[in-house]
């Protein structure tokens, strides 16, 4: 049956075995059937725009939903954006990600209508695993990270996915060619060449022939940012990234290991006291980088440069 745009009891938005999602795609419905403002601006209950709407505005307007949405404790939000975000920074932030990864895993090829095995790579506490939940009717979600305290979090409360504790360098638990999709969201924008390296025959080794990856690295528009100095207390400082220019334009690669990172929270900054911070820091990689040394393991897709304004999305098929 053809969806009425009109009649708005007549779509639905998918049964999920979560408890927790499934009372939110309810809710979403009792909204779009209340809500004529917003049937206006969305095409369907069951659209990716509605889907927007509902955790960008409703976990602001309605408390039910906000009740809904697993928001993690302040300090992994903190550890994953930064010592002074907030909750509605947090989903926002996610919401605007994850649409992004969603259209790029597109463009390389995987369809969430069809399904499959999707693993979010350095998923943190789940941020955009959370909002990319919408498909959880169709594809087997994992969230896989080697930060402990942010797995055993979205194992607790992410029941739609499976959450798995990576080892700080491969092998990982998962078997040969397991995934369909496989996005990375500024992971490789903190490895070292040679661990980044080990992860991508981790990840080639982990997904299936012909699978759709994402990967974002920070690329000119990061550099550029940093230099002109509008974005006081990013590391490198500009004075060091502006001499290293030369070396990046000739080598497409540069890696600054933080050393010494600097929590507001305890808890935080006791985490982040055991890592290992000559192999953790910011990572610049350029595009002739890419084409050089990553397509023994993928093929190139495309690299979308900075379409929100920051990290590239580097995407790639699995050979």
């Amino acid at each position: 049956m053809q969806e009425d745009k009109g009649s708005p009891g007549l779509a639905r938005l998918p049964k999920v075995s979560d408890a927790r999602l499934d009372a939110l795609f309810r809710l979403g419905e009792q909204i779009w059937t209340e809500r004529e403002d917003v049937r206006a601006q969305c095409q369907t209950v069951k659209s990716w725009d509605f889907w927007k709407w509902l955790l960008w505005h409703g976990t602001e307007e309605y408390g039910d939903v906000r009740n809904l949405y697993a928001f993690p404790d302040d300090y992994l939000i903190h550890r994953v954006i930064g010592h002074t975000s907030s909750r509605r920074e947090y989903v926002q932030g996610g919401v605007v990600d994850a649409t992004q990864i969603r259209l790029r895993l597109i463009e390389a090829g995987f369809d969430f209508d069809r399904g499959g095995r999707v693993l979010d790579f350095g998923c943190g506490s789940g941020r955009i695993l959370q909002v990319l939940a919408r498909h959880a009717d169709t594809c087997m979600l994992y969230g896989a990270d080697v930060d402990k305290g942010a797995i055993y979090w979205c194992d607790a409360q992410l029941k739609f996915a499976r959450a798995v504790l990576l080892p700080q360098l491969p092998p990982c638990a998962f078997s040969d060619g397991r995934f369909d999709a496989v996005y990375a969201f500024s992971v490789f924008s903190h490895l070292p060449e040679d661990r980044h390296r080990l992860w991508l025959e981790e990840l080639h080794r982990i997904t299936k022939p012909g699978a759709a990856l994402v990967l974002t690295v920070q690329g000119r528009k990061v550099i550029a940012e940093y230099v002109s100095g509008r974005r006081p207390g990013d590391f490198p400082p500009a004075k060091v990234l502006c001499q290293d220019l030369p070396d990046i334009e000739r080598s497409g690669i540069k890696f600054y290991p933080y050393k010494r990172l600097r929590f507001q929270d305890k808890r935080n900054q006791r985490e982040f006291d055991t890592w290992d911070l000559e192999s953790y820091g910011s990572m610049f990689i350029l595009e002739p980088y890419i084409r050089k040394l990553w397509l023994n393991l993928f093929e190139f897709v495309a690299l979308r440069e900075a379409p929100n304004e920051w990290q590239d999305y580097v995407l790639l098929r699995r050979r």
